[in-house]
């Protein structure tokens, strides 16, 4: 368990652009209540917990989506 201390700073140095739940479901074109259904159990892109906050770093966003690309000419071989 990483303590408060050790995450703030790793996040602001970063320099990551942070997006609300609302945004990020906007960004990944998936409706709030999936992303939230997929927090509860344990899947989808990374996200980060802040007290009650849910953030989601678009850099997350983007590695899940190619994360889960297909290519349709691979699956024929």
């Amino acid at each position: 368990n990483v303590s408060q201390r050790e995450v703030i700073p790793m996040v602001a140095t970063s320099r990551k652009k942070l997006l609300d739940p609302k945004e990020a479901s906007e960004f990944i074109r998936k409706p709030q209540g999936t992303m939230a259904n997929w927090r509860g159990m344990g899947i989808g892109p990374a996200y980060i917990r802040c007290g009650r906050s849910i953030r989601y770093a678009e850099d997350d966003l983007i590695a899940f989506l190619e994360a889960n690309r297909v290519d349709p000419s691979e699956d024929h071989a």
